[in-house]
């Protein structure tokens, strides 16, 4: 049975993921009296092979992957099987367990993480060339306001010199005109 629906041995031995719960019913014939016995090993999930009186197994949520059930019976005197019962079937990964899923969404992610790590440049880039441009401006603005103030005083200068200059040509041209007096 998977999921508690009867599937024949002939059925087809791969499962989806999320048909993953299993029971095995079976039997053994024996001519003598007394109970019979089962030995049993189920690849990648038992290690050694395990005894059960039990006419069935169950493995529940199974994870993805192949498995290979081995199956004999012994007899009340201890005697096994000459011949083993085996079923093999798979459980399918979901899809976005898969290697065509996996392999494009791994190149997405490199992209998107690639975009976004030049767009984290670009805008550090950015960033640093506004703070240039902007200390470029202040110390150009300095440059004009000193430019500006040295031009200013330049004219204040000027402009005194020149009142100073008249002043002294009107106190030279009295103290020339006293003196020849």
């Amino acid at each position: 049975k998977v999921m508690e629906k009867d599937i024949p041995l002939t059925a087809s031995g791969s499962f989806e993921h999320n048909e993953n719960i299993f029971r095995f019913s079976f039997v053994g014939i024996s001519y003598k009296t007394g109970g019979i016995k089962y030995k049993y090993k189920m690849d990648s999930i038992d290690k050694s092979w395990q005894t059960t009186s039990d006419r069935s197994l169950f493995y529940p949520f199974l994870p993805p992957g192949s498995y290979t059930l081995h199956l004999k019976a012994i007899n009340s005197d201890g005697v096994e099987s000459d011949n083993t019962a085996t079923y093999g079937f798979n459980i399918n990964p979901p899809f976005w367990k898969t290697g065509w899923f996996q392999a494009p969404m791994a190149l997405v992610i490199s992209m998107l993480l690639f975009l976004f790590f030049r767009w984290r440049v670009n805008r550090a880039r950015e960033k640093e060339e506004t703070r240039s441009r902007q200390a470029e401006l202040e110390l150009k603005n300095r440059q004009l306001v000193l430019s500006q103030r040295m031009e200013l005083m330049g004219a204040l200068a000027t402009g005194t010199v020149h009142d100073l200059k008249n002043l002294m040509a009107i106190i030279i041209g009295y103290s020339r005109a006293m003196s020849r007096k």
